[in-house]
């Protein structure tokens, strides 16, 4: 295989505290989250995710597989064309993120990725899986929707070494062991696993793959529907 360079850089650095969301001008009791993270110069990466960095729902978000959150400068781009809204992005993580990156995206990431980011070594782990806080942190309720339909939900990632990253910093691809498995094609396939055989079993059976993420991919096969329930959940 040939040599693949791919660099990055971080444009803003997140780390944020849970509290109670506000959404269709109500306070969303119950459901607290630390979605909307502000801007730090360095933080440390450890295994979990970034110092001083929370998640409300560890359920369904943070731990190993989902250390830390990466978004692309030039999704938010595509999303303010495809939605109209104006994204703010320089004071605060609108859609949770920890990185801002720009130079990288949905089709140019694959899982199993790693990179060099600042002193620390990350992996790729699947896709990010949109549920109403991106719509209720936004005052827009079809917004979590629209990410999901056109597959501009940004990326986790798992620590392999941890150690300081710092705003500006250089993502650096240092290997790339599934080329067909990009985050954009992960987005398509959870929308229509019946689409793609062929990649649908490589999804299976890559070990970078999150096991949240394949079962989801179970999940509708099994059910045979497009959409995991864990996605799109507005309260009501």
């Amino acid at each position: 295989m040939a040599e693949i360079c791919l660099e990055g850089r971080v444009l803003g650095l997140r780390v944020g505290k849970k509290h109670d969301r506000v959404f269709r001008g109500k306070r969303v009791e119950g459901e607290p989250s630390a979605i909307g993270k502000t801007p730090v110069q360095e933080a440390l990466l450890e295994s979990e995710g970034l110092r001083g960095d929370e998640q409300a729902d560890r359920v369904n978000h943070g731990g190993i597989h989902k250390a830390i959150l990466l978004f692309s400068i030039d999704s938010y781009q595509k999303l303010a064309l495809q939605t109209g809204l104006t994204f703010d992005v320089e004071n605060q993580a609108l859609l949770g993120e920890n990185l801002l990156v720009e130079g990288l995206n949905e089709s140019s990431i694959c899982v199993g990725d790693r990179f060099l980011a600042g002193e620390a070594e990350i992996e790729i782990s699947q896709p990010r899986q949109p549920c109403w806080k991106l719509s209720a942190n936004n005052d827009r309720s079809d917004l979590s929707l629209q990410i999901y339909r056109l597959g501009l939900t940004g990326w986790y990632a798992r620590v392999i070494s941890g150690g300081v990253i710092r705003q500006n910093e250089t993502l650096k691809l240092l290997s790339r062991p599934h080329e067909r498995l990009t985050i954009a094609a992960l987005n398509r396939l959870i929308q229509d696993v019946s689409k793609d055989a062929p990649l649908l079993s490589e999804a299976l059976a890559c070990e970078a793959l999150s096991p949240n993420f394949k079962n989801a991919l179970r999940y509708c096969l099994e059910h045979h529907i497009n959409t995991p329930p864990a996605y799109i959940h507005l309260p009501s």
